[in-house]
């Protein structure tokens, strides 16, 4: 119907979603690790922190991803970290650090401000533009320009284009990987 449609309707019942819950903040533990948004980079810091039987609590937006997290038994809320009201439902206060891998760097401004001078914030960057606008703010930029020129370099030096074109570079003068 019309009435139901309207923008802040739809607001008021989409904040009524189970996903977009979580624990009362007092029962979050101390020494979480707070990620918010958990795409490709986000869900392989996931996988990596899991491993080391680290506690975490992530922010997400896709309610796929969210069910996911929560159906393997780990703190998800869906929401957007644009939203201080989002944010404050997974206790940063109390986190032990808060990673960032939300697509656009000033995304974390409120962020950095509220809490990089009490607790590490590390922030997904591309490039030395970020990277000074993150440190002015206090934060611990991750320039992934620069993580992904390494790791070609790490691959190029360890295996080369050999292991992706065929191991006959000369019958491959083209360039095209080989079929």
């Amino acid at each position: 119907t019309p009435f139901l449609a309207r923008p802040t309707m739809v607001d008021r019942l989409v904040r009524l979603h189970p996903q977009r819950r979580l624990p009362p903040p007092s029962a979050i533990p101390d020494g979480h690790i707070l990620i918010i948004g958990c795409g490709t980079n986000g869900g392989t810091l996931v996988d990596v922190l899991l491993l080391e039987g680290r506690d975490l609590t992530v922010i997400e937006q896709d309610p796929a991803v969210v069910a996911e997290l929560q159906g393997a038994g780990i703190r998800a809320l869906r929401g957007d970290a644009a939203d201080p009201a989002v944010v404050r439902q997974a206790a940063p206060e109390r986190a032990a650090a808060i990673l960032s891998t939300l697509g656009n760097v000033h995304d974390a401004r409120w962020i950095l401000d509220e809490w990089a001078q009490h607790t590490p914030v590390l922030v997904r960057v591309f490039g030395p533009d970020e990277v000074a606008w993150v440190e002015a703010r206090g934060g611990i930029p991750i320039d992934y320009a620069a993580a992904t020129a390494d790791e070609f370099m790490h691959w190029w030096v360890h295996q080369g284009p050999a292991s992706a074109f065929g191991s006959d570079s000369s019958s491959n003068a083209g360039g095209s990987p080989a079929r």
